[in-house]
């Protein structure tokens, strides 16, 4: 699994490896740090959204 921690100017080799750390030992404990990132994007998705995204993907609806 690769993730993204930074670039070098914002993020210094240090900070990375601690950052690093810390995400490998959420893992260690049986957490998903990625799923539960995406599960906090999704509550603030609302049900207007939804439906703009719905209708989006599904072109061929009849009006």
């Amino acid at each position: 699994m690769a993730k993204f921690l930074g670039r070098y100017p914002e993020l210094t080799v240090e900070q990375a490896r601690k950052e690093a750390h810390k995400l490998l030992g959420h893992i260690a404990v049986g957490r998903n740090p990625p799923a539960e990132k995406k599960q906090e994007a999704l509550k603030g998705t609302t049900l207007q959204e939804a439906f703009e995204d719905f209708i989006k993907v599904r072109k061929n609806l009849k009006p």
